[in-house]
């Protein structure tokens, strides 16, 4: 009958037997373009259809299976300002396609093809969630034959830049319906090569574990702030926010905001900073589909607001968003932490990352976090290091996290973080939730760790896993501790503490400071004290130059990461010499062609350290000298402390095969490699390290070094009374002095 009736009115119309007015619903109704063929809705929900048409039209939408029968169906009228919505329950998630067709009045205004139905998903974010899939380093162009099961991933495209009164650069004062050169389409399409990466993979892995068509959304924009990402009412709302906002200048009244974009100010509006841009512009667009969860990968703009700041933010977009999209709770939220990158100090990234885990806990059964640190910083010269290539585990990492917060895998959903931990046998026992089957390492031991006293001067750590949720950290440096840290570094990639499933790592554990109140010397993970790494990755503030660069250097020498010259862990230094011979951990690098530059990510300022060991063993059958250890400061000084226990500066390493630890003090410090002068007190003259080097004397010399330690600094009488007793011993001892300037003179190192 239903069929009859629309052939009878088709008929009318065109031989004109209807008036004009009632056929004109039909003929202006359309949908909303960001509705289309190929598309993707939640399934067993509400399909929801958005759009505009005659003031009190009849809409109705009909699903249709393959064989063309209706089963499912909604109807509803259009409002008095000409919008409406009409909607169906869907049906559950297959890999059936489906029609969609849509009347008014009874007269077919639109029709939708190729529609499923499994698991939607919003993503959004800055940079590193819009990194397009054809820059990752897991890129594999779109197959010559079609994917079958590619084509059942569904993909809605939205421009980084969206255009208004025919500029990207105008702002609308308020929500938009549609979003102009918006698309869909499936994940066999050459246009993926522009997709969010991190999107892509996750969709791909999501779709493979669950069996079901899945589709996102993804509508990120690099550089934008979450202010973008908030609605007015959500601002005005919280009076910290709105202070943020208006601290940052990205504040505008309803009546200073002009429908065209205009009238902001100095700064002129920004798609990327003024309040509410992105949620006017792409956000409420798309407000009336159905999702299981959101994606986020953002905050690198954000880095200088206060954790509390971030924290409401992003409450209030979970919260807010939840009402927008009508979830029946609390919308899941899934994120990453922030890359490794220079922010501004050698503490932004993994302090915020650190808050972000606690963000984490303050609504674990709403919220999933996942880890980037682990991945080697690999990334396209264009992009720049903040944006690293590797985004494919990144996708997989929130699929996993997907699997089991939203669809009840069994297992843990978020990274490890810290339970509780307890102080004793001269460490620290930290025990940790989330850690699935139980913590494991992803190499021969824990790395990462660092440990302080009540001074709060962190030095490099040793960790065991005694426990399937527990690690003793300790360091024999640090007799009496009270705070430890993990990855709290820059670039942490050597830190290797997982969660597992059916013995398989999973997800990395946070980042984590026990005790924020002793931040006064952030350790760095210097691979070089570890001697494990040929190279390492350095994130700096000139940013054009973060790459690998080789972790030693050597003169009148070679030197390579051996395991033969292990003391502890997998590898140390293998160094061949001959003569006079130094290896140095590479401590700067050459800017513009020329320029040297230390790095940023490393430790330049050992005032706060007592002393520093090396275990070293003589692989030859020659005795070889080790003449001091040189500290660089300021380019042009040289600083050279004495072997601890001595006077001197030179420790003799016999042929015997056996590992030595050789220490030196860095409370009597000498100011020449002469050792003209008296010696000086290194809690003052070691600012600012361009340099150090490990000066030797030998010949043919083969020797091994490893496990380079850090001591912090103490104080007090014991550090006075040493370098009292040093300053006796030089006054006491001038023709020792002189001789050691004669021999200098007369064969000068190379040091």
């Amino acid at each position: 009958m239903k069929k009859m009736l629309s052939v009878l009115l088709a008929a009318a119309m065109l031989f004109g037997l209807l008036p004009a007015a009632f056929c004109s619903a039909a003929a202006t109704a359309r949908l909303y373009n960001v509705y289309a063929d190929g598309m993707v809705f939640q399934q067993n929900d509400e399909a929801i259809f958005a759009g505009t048409a005659g003031p009190g039209a009849r809409i109705q939408a009909e699903l249709k299976d393959a064989s063309g029968a209706v089963v499912a169906a909604g109807e509803s009228a259009a409002e008095a300002d000409g919008t409406f919505t009409v909607s169906f329950a869907s049906p559950a998630g297959s890999f059936e396609e489906y029609t969609v067709a849509l009347s008014a009045d009874g007269v077919p205004f639109q029709t939708l093809a190729n529609v499923v139905f499994g698991e939607v998903w919003l993503s959004s974010g800055q940079s590193n969630m819009e990194y397009p899939y054809a820059q990752a380093e897991d890129y594999v162009a779109p197959a010559g034959a079609v994917s079958e099961a590619k084509r059942f991933i569904r993909l809605f495209y939205c421009p980084s830049l969206v255009e208004y009164n025919g500029s990207v650069n105008n702002l609308p004062a308020l929500p938009q319906n549609e979003i102009p050169g918006c698309c869909w389409y499936d994940a066999n399409d050459q246009r993926c090569d522009g997709f969010s990466a991190v999107s892509y993979f996750f969709a791909l892995d999501l779709a493979e574990k669950l069996d079901v068509p899945v589709g996102v959304v993804a509508l990120p924009l690099g550089g934008s702030s979450i202010l973008t990402w908030l609605s007015r009412e959500t601002i005005e709302g919280s009076p910290a926010i709105t202070a943020r906002a208006n601290a940052n200048g990205e504040y505008y009244s309803s009546e200073a905001w002009q429908e065209t974009g205009v009238g902001f100010g100095e700064k002129g509006p920004s798609n990327f900073f003024t309040m509410t841009t992105q949620y006017n512009k792409k956000v409420w667009a798309v407000r009336h589909f159905r999702y299981a969860g959101m994606l986020w990968y953002q905050g690198e703009t954000d880095i200088g607001w206060t954790d509390a700041e971030y924290a409401e933010a992003l409450d209030l977009m979970q919260d807010s968003y939840s009402a927008l999209f009508g979830y029946n709770g609390t919308l899941p939220l899934i994120w990453t932490q922030l890359a490794s990158y220079y922010y501004g100090s050698n503490e932004d990234n993994t302090l915020r990352n650190i808050a972000f885990a606690d963000m984490q806990q303050s609504r674990p059964g709403s919220r999933a976090l996942v880890t980037s640190y682990d991945y080697p910083a690999t990334y396209q010269e264009g992009p720049g290091a903040i944006h690293p290539q590797t985004k494919k585990p990144i996708g997989e990492r929130m699929s996993f996290a997907a699997q089991r917060l939203v669809y009840g895998k069994a297992g843990d959903y978020t990274l490890p973080t810290v339970e509780r931990y307890e102080i004793k046998d001269g460490g620290i026992a930290v025990t940790f939730r989330d850690t699935g089957d139980g913590l494991v390492c992803g190499g021969e031991y824990p790395r990462g760790f660092s440990i302080a006293g009540e001074n709060g001067i962190y030095v490099r750590a040793d960790a065991e896993i005694t426990d399937s949720n527990t690690v003793f950290i300790h360091a024999d440096e640090v007799p009496a501790p009270v705070s430890a840290a993990y990855a709290f570094a820059i670039t942490s990639d050597t830190a290797n503490l997982y969660a597992s499933e059916s013995g398989e790592k999973t997800l990395p554990v946070a980042p984590f400071m026990l005790d924020r109140a002793t931040l006064q010397v952030g350790y760095q993970n210097n691979a070089w004290t570890e001697c494990e790494e040929a190279q390492s990755w350095h994130s700096l503030n000139h940013t054009s130059y973060n790459a690998f660069y080789d972790t030693w250097t050597a003169k009148n020498a070679t030197a390579e990461i051996s395991p033969d010259a292990a003391y502890a862990g997998a590898a140390g230094l293998k160094v061949s010499g001959s003569g006079r011979f130094s290896v140095s951990p590479a401590y700067d690098y050459l800017r513009d062609g020329s320029k040297k530059t230390v790095f940023s990510d490393l430790n330049d300022d050992l005032r706060n350290y007592a002393s520093l060991s090396v275990m070293v063993r003589n692989d030859g059958d020659r005795p070889v000298a080790l003449e001091g250890l040189r500290i660089q400061t300021a380019w042009f000084f040289m600083r050279t402390p004495i072997v601890a226990g001595t006077d001197d500066t030179t420790y003799v390493i016999p042929a015997d095969g056996q590992w030595h630890k050789i220490c030196f003090d860095f409370d009597t410090v000498y100011a020449a490699d002469a050792l003209l002068g008296p010696p000086l007190d290194g809690g003052s003259a070691l600012e600012y390290v361009t340099g150090i080097r490990f000066c030797f004397k030998g010949d043919d010399a083969e020797l091994s070094m490893d496990d380079i330690r850090f001591t912090p600094r103490q104080g007090g009488k014991a550090a006075l009374l040493t370098r009292a007793k040093t300053i006796l011993l030089w006054l006491l001892n001038p023709l020792k002095t002189l001789l050691r300037i004669l021999n200098r003179w007369k064969d000068p190192t190379v040091c």
